[in-house]
């Protein structure tokens, strides 16, 4: 593959893993800025407080604005990864998926915390059902962030199977895993080592 997609893809990758944990730590950090706003003893302190969430509020929208346009990003060049027919494609989209798959693990623990919170918050009789909408939201902005990475799994098990290391059942079966929230992970690091570089393989031999 060309340096420049590699860089890109790179670029793409790592971005999104961290705006995607920075924008879980900035809403949490918004919520406990607007309850410390609420308790403020002195006019300084709820200063400083509304300050502060502002600027978290500011940087919550780049994020939100931005991380759709990431995820795009990272779909699009693991469909071209998964199609392309250079011999090192496999090693690019190995490494990409593990760093899809691994860090973005603090991100989805957190994002099943607050989809347990949203659901027991849907049996509120003021507000019965709005949490349980809230959190289908959540589930399916959370998929979209896990599809980014699971496009880049995919694109290793496509090119696992034209090397003929796995077979067509297997490649949809990998593919399948890759729609299911945790069993995608389970599956990422399978993958990795399924498709670890054979010491006597010839890469351009599989084409």
């Amino acid at each position: 593959m060309s340096k420049g997609f590699r860089v890109a893809s790179w670029v793409v990758g790592i971005t999104t893993v961290v705006l995607c944990d920075a924008l879980f730590v900035s809403m949490v950090a918004l919520l406990f800025l607007e309850d410390a706003s609420f308790d403020a003893p002195t006019s300084s302190v709820t200063v400083g407080a509304a300050v502060s969430d502002f600027l978290l509020e500011q940087v919550v929208s780049v994020l939100w604005m931005v991380l759709p346009v990431l995820l795009l990003a990272s779909v699009i060049l693991g469909i071209v990864a998964a199609a392309s027919k250079y011999p090192d494609a496999l090693v690019t989209t190995r490494a990409i998926m593990l760093l899809y798959k691994l860090g973005l693990i603090p991100f989805f623990i957190a994002g099943g915390f607050a989809e347990v919170i949203l659901i027991i918050a849907g049996f509120h009789p003021v507000l019965v059902g709005f949490g349980w909408i809230l959190a289908i939201i959540c589930g399916v902005m959370g998929w979209c962030v896990m599809f980014s990475g699971s496009m880049w799994a995919i694109a290793t098990a496509i090119h696992l199977k034209r090397q003929r290391r796995i077979s067509g059942g297997e490649l949809a079966a990998h593919i399948i895993l890759q729609l299911i929230f945790v069993a995608d992970v389970i599956d990422g690091i399978i993958l990795f080592v399924r498709s670890k570089r054979l010491p006597s393989a010839d890469p351009q031999s599989f084409a």
